[in-house]
């Protein structure tokens, strides 16, 4: 065969795959989540990708690069085996080789168990490896169909899990065994589906209604990704970082009818999508992935009035990614303390509290600032994010109050003597109550006491906020 006959072949095999491939779930996806034409595959052919049932190659998200690694449950009846395996851990080795995250879309059917104990050991290679790329690169996992069995570890590892809700899974055991056993005919879903790990487990950061709308949501994730754990590059933002916000005067003023923390967050950060983590998993504590400038940041905001035993789990997670990859942590606090009676004590409240402590005390590589909208008060100002547990920077508003006790509890222990003696104690308690939060909770106390640094119009929020990263940045 002449060189003409072989560029004939050659041309004519890859339009014929060109043309199956568009046809396949796994391409499309692929084709939805990079820039077009920007996918390059790995592997010695299309034809080797199937065979496997794995997909990989690199490409680019908005001009940045991306590994990748997409499973193909069309072939092998979706069934995982040692060269998929191993091609997977070429991904790996790519991604930390490009320092540049890894994006895996999963949809599989379980192991191919003929394969044996070697395919267990290599999964156990595997994800040994994931673990440690997991510290230096960013790694997400989009699961667009079933994750079963010892394959579930892989987005139990990952540092953001978006799950599409129509046909993403994850199971440790098959859900139709789970079924069976539990004799419930309960559905894959109700076992294992989105809803269950958006509520229940807290192993979905994210859920979205199908598959495009899942790549979409990895899309915006990765434009907040760093590369590595090197960091950001400079911020490029058209918004200004100094704008005002008038809004979140009036939001205070508003505080004693309720804290909205996702209008204030609304209000301080970029316009770019602000990406809700963990949103349905403790809600009590709002966490989001957001702009400031140009520059990602972290972001927790209490969302009630007590933090719960789950409030820890879901702090976890949060500080965790912002140390492995040096986001900035900016959090506003508004809350009485942790959730109280013998029912929170029998749930572990006291652990949970002191875990908050820990994990805020504990950070290094993260900036962390603190904004004290409302109130702040004792184990609450202990354990979460304040000057006693290493904060860089806590501002205040006007509205803020900061103290040991809470001003009814104070009136109880400290003034009761005077209470009794009113003429009126029903009418005199609030007086006492009113008196106590003024003279000895008030933000300028706080600045005194050096557990602020600044009371701020609610207002200049973003500006102090923008300055203080800047501030710390510079000093690091």
């Amino acid at each position: 065969m002449g060189s003409r006959e072989k560029m004939d072949r050659f041309r004519s095999t890859v339009l014929a795959n060109q043309e199956e491939a568009a046809a396949s779930d796994v391409r499309r996806w692929l084709a939805e989540l990079l820039d077009e034409d920007s996918f390059v595959e790995l592997g010695s052919s299309q034809a080797q990708s199937a065979a496997d049932g794995l997909v990989t190659g690199y490409g680019q998200i908005d001009g940045r690069m991306v590994v990748v690694s997409a499973q193909d449950a069309s072939a092998r009846q979706g069934g995982v085996g040692l060269s998929h395996v191993r091609r997977y851990a070429q991904t790996i080795e790519l991604a930390l080789k490009a320092g540049a995250p890894l994006i895996s879309l999963l949809d599989a059917g379980g192991l191919l168990v003929d394969e044996g104990l070697p395919l267990l050991t290599a999964l156990a290679e595997l994800y040994q490896d994931y673990a440690a790329a997991r510290e230096i690169v960013p790694t997400v996992a989009v699961v667009l169909g079933p994750c079963p069995g010892s394959l579930s570890f892989l987005p139990a590892q990952s540092d953001i899990v978006i799950v599409a809700e129509d046909r993403g899974g994850i199971y440790l055991q098959g859900p139709g065994i789970t079924s069976a056993e539990e004799g419930k005919g309960r559905s894959p879903s109700a076992i294992g589906g989105a809803q269950v790990h958006a509520t229940a487990s807290g192993l979905a950061t994210m859920t979205a209604p199908d598959a495009s709308a899942a790549l979409v949501l990895a899309r915006q994730t990765f434009a907040l990704l760093p590369d590595d754990c090197t960091g950001f590059d400079s911020p490029v933002s058209d918004e200004d970082p100094n704008r005002s916000a008038e809004s979140l005067d009036e939001l205070a003023a508003a505080l004693d009818s309720g804290f909205d923390a996702a209008a204030v967050m609304d209000a301080v950060f970029d316009a770019a999508p602000v990406l809700p983590l963990w949103a349905d998993f403790a809600p009590e504590l709002d966490c989001r992935l957001a702009a400031l400038g140009g520059a990602p940041v972290l972001v927790a905001a209490t969302a009630g009035p007590e933090l719960g035993t789950r409030a820890a789990a879901k702090l976890e997670k949060l500080t965790a990614l912002a140390e492995r990859f040096s986001y900035p942590l900016v959090t506003f606090a508004h809350l009485d303390g942790f959730a109280a009676g013998a029912s929170a004590d029998a749930d572990g409240i006291s652990a949970a509290a002191a875990r908050m402590f820990s994990l805020f005390a504990g950070m290094e590589a993260a900036p962390r600032v603190a904004v004290v909208c409302g109130r702040q008060i004792g184990a609450a100002l202990l354990a979460f994010n304040s000057r006693l547990n290493g904060a860089d920077f806590v501002f205040a508003w006007p509205t803020a109050e900061i103290g040991l006790l809470r001003p009814d509890a104070a009136v109880a222990l400290f003034l009761g003597d005077e209470l009794a003696a009113s003429s009126d104690p029903i009418a005199r308690r609030p007086e006492l109550e009113a008196s106590y939060s003024a003279n000895e909770m008030g933000a300028a106390n706080a600045v005194a006491a050096g557990l602020v640094d600044e009371v701020i119009l609610p207002s200049a929020t973003r500006p102090r906020l923008y300055s203080a990263l800047q501030t710390i940045a510079g000093l690091r």
